[in-house]
């Protein structure tokens, strides 16, 4: 008998084993076998129907027992079903063929992956979790997960980043990144994966990030053996495993790798209770209902298959429920001295604070979203608590923000598949409940602002601006307190402004704009929401260079001092920025627009900057991702293919800077429009001020 402890870092199911590797303190990596039978659970329509089905499955070579499991959410009430053990190889042709029997009412358990079934019933463990493991010969023989709550910092794994890949005819180039070090390959394909493959066992990684659609890596039509164990199959699978390396993937669920980090993943992976492989791939609501699944099981519940229905309402009902939070409309124009309040994770405190759930009333304690939901809420709440210890920019911080930005994530989704038509579990009426009491807790926090005399100058579902001449944070904070107390939901100071905008419509001036708002804080943070520093299809350059200009502007005394020295040091700040790109030695990099890939090429009707950039990539034999970065080369031409070109293609200089230059006054035209003022882009001018 061996005891390790390290991190479980990947496990999958191989036929009648399950495969499962350790991640070692030391830094090792440790391969274990335990053993494992695909099962389901069938309904028999009555006895008679269950003595026909005992006989067939036995002989189909089934092993076969009667349990008692509870079917139905809200009531503990057990069914008499029939568990089914088959041989991997037999599984999917005696799962086919139960679905067409007459013997047969339902089935449980039956849509799951086989490596959930072995994880909620067997391992018990999510991946990446601490552990303590005890083995022998090769064989695990026990596993027990340590507490490894106050760690920030994600576990050890190393990680490998493929961060692009070009390929004309049989040439091939690669970039990747191993420990921190970048490395180019280039040449013959043969040559270049080759290399890559040495370079994946000298660097020995966890993990390996492909930034494209296919992960694939053939010599001579032979797979590159990328995997650590030449006893299992190097072959990808659909979860992401490769023989003890995790291969996480285009996306991270929606989002980039460096955006989320490590530490995001680990968050996402342990809610998610499967591999590594799949919490990338998967969004929210697989995501959910796979934490719902091992919950309902460790409980004694038999899953459903996937299905959807609604209770039967009256219209008058659906009328009177069916509408969605409460927005009040911003104050458009400069104001000073105003905070933003936020209730923390609303939408999941309504739901812990009401105990609404799938399930109808009834006398059973047990409710499924509050019990899933609890401790994950009660993690977020901590993470944000143990943030504002942190230095900003430490990497404590910096894990600590990608904990709690995947946590909200998952949080927030809890509201919105409430009633979605893909969740198994899904019931309207709590959707509606939902969305019912946040408009309650908001329009009661803005009676008790308004009774302390507070002013309120924007609103959105769960947050509240508001404003009091002399205020100070403290008196800010004491708001929130009393909010949180009074409503039964926790509230607190997200910003302090020193100086807050919000923009008016474009169409109407006289008329706010909703969900559009920049300012400055009293610690000379910029915050923004709906412009262009907040767009991620605007280029990088355009997008520091407003950020700059609101700093710049706003980072003053006094609204005097705003639309004295700042308004003119801006228009100097905007004629350097136009200077920069006319002078054609910005890099591309900074200049590249970002752009989702909505559709295949060949569904597009028309010749989208995107989709002609994706185009030129995929005429060269190119991977195309999910996403296209592309450059304007020249914005005027009649010919769509030379108005831009894909990043991967364009030179620096080769841009088009009349274009640029348009963008950035649009972006320099957001700022003054929203503090009041007419910007004359042509002539660089203001006419008046606000």
């Amino acid at each position: 008998m061996n005891p390790v402890n390290g991190w479980l870092l990947d496990v999958y199911v191989d036929g009648e084993r399950a495969v499962i590797w350790i991640r070692t303190i030391e830094g090792e990596t440790l391969r274990l076998i335990d053993s494992y039978r695909p099962f389901l659970y069938v309904e028999p329509v009555d006895r008679a129907a269950e003595q026909e089905l005992l006989y067939m499955l036995t002989e189909a070579g089934c092993t076969v027992e009667v349990e008692a499991k509870s079917t139905t959410l809200g009531s503990s009430a057990r069914k008499r079903l029939l568990r089914v053990e088959a041989p991997p190889h037999l599984f999917k042709g005696i799962l086919n063929g139960l679905r067409r029997s007459r013997f047969v009412r339902g089935l449980y358990d039956s849509d799951l992956l086989d490596v959930q079934r072995y994880l909620f019933t067997r391992l018990k463990v999510e991946p990446t979790s601490r552990v303590s493991v005890e083995y022998h010969d090769g064989r695990l023989l026990s596993m027990r997960k340590l507490d490894d709550h106050a760690e920030l910092a994600p576990p050890q794994f190393r990680a490998l980043v493929v961060k692009g890949i070009n390929v004309e005819g049989r040439d091939m180039e690669m970039d990747a990144r191993a420990a921190g070090v970048e490395k180019r390959f280039s040449g013959s394909m043969e040559a270049v994966l080759t290399s890559f493959a040495e370079l994946v066992a000298d660097a020995d990684p966890d993990l390996i990030v492909f930034k494209r659609r296919k992960d694939e890596f053939k010599v001579d039509g032979q797979l590159l053996k990328l995997g650590r164990c030449s006893a299992d199959d190097a072959q990808l699978r659909a979860q992401g495993s490769i023989a003890g390396r995790v291969v996480l993937g285009s996306v991270f669920y929606g989002f980039s790798a460096d955006e989320w980090g490590t530490a995001g993943l680990v968050e996402r992976t342990r809610f998610s209770f499967v591999p590594m492989g799949l919490a990338t791939r998967w969004l929210s609501n697989k995501s959910i209902d796979s934490r719902n699944c091992f919950e309902l099981m460790s409980r004694g519940y038999a899953i459903p298959e996937e299905g959807y229905f609604e209770y039967a309402r009256s219209l008058m009902s659906l009328v009177e429920r069916d509408r969605g939070g409460v927005t009040f409309t911003p104050l458009h124009g400069l104001h000073e001295n105003v905070a933003s309040l936020d209730f923390d994770s609303q939408y999941p405190s309504l739901i812990m604070k009401g105990g609404l759930s799938y399930e109808p009333e009834s006398d059973d304690l047990f409710r499924l979203i509050p019990t899933v939901m609890g401790p994950w809420l009660s993690r977020r709440l901590w993470l944000k608590g143990m943030k504002r210890s942190l230095q900003r920019g430490s990497p404590e911080r910096i894990y600590c923000e990608e904990r709690i930005s995947t946590l909200k994530y998952i949080l927030v989704s809890q509201y919105g598949i409430a009633g979605c038509a893909s969740n198994r579990f899904g019931n309207m009426v709590t959707f509606e409940e939902i969305n019912r009491m946040s408009r309650e807790a908001i329009i009661r926090a803005k009676g008790i602002a308004e009774s302390h005399d507070f002013t309120i100058v924007y609103g959105d579902v769960d947050s509240l601006f508001v404003r009091r001449d002399g205020a100070k944070r403290e008196d800010y904070e004491t708001l929130a307190a009393t909010i949180a107390a009074e409503t039964g939901l926790p509230m607190s100071l997200d910003n302090h402004f020193r100086f807050l905008s919000f923009l008016p419509l474009k169409s109407d001036e006289s008329t706010s704009a909703l969900k559009k708002y920049f300012g400055i804080t009293t610690d000379g943070e910029v915050v923004a929401r709906g412009i262009e520093l907040r767009r991620s299809d605007v280029p990088p350059f355009i997008r520091k260079f407003q950020e700059e200009l609101v700093a710049l502007i706003l980072d003053r005394s006094t609204l005097g001092d705003i639309y004295g020295a700042g308004m003119r040091d801006g228009l100097r700040f905007i004629e350097s920025n136009l200077k920069m790109i006319g002078g054609g030695d910005l890099p591309v990099e900074s200049l590249a627009i970002k752009r989702r890939l909505k559709k295949r090429l060949s569904a597009y009707v028309h010749n989208t900057a995107q989709r002609v950039a994706a185009a030129q990539l995929s005429g060269l034999g190119r991977e195309i991702g999910d996403e296209i970065s592309f450059v304007y080369v020249n914005g005027d031409s009649a010919d769509p293919y030379e108005r831009v070109k894909p990043l991967e293609l364009a030179e620096n200089g080769g841009y088009d800077a009349d274009r640029y230059k348009m963008l950035l006054l649009e972006a320099a035209g957001t700022i003054y429009r929203g503090l009041g003022t007419k910007f004359d882009s042509k002539g660089m001018t203001l006419d008046e001020f606000g």
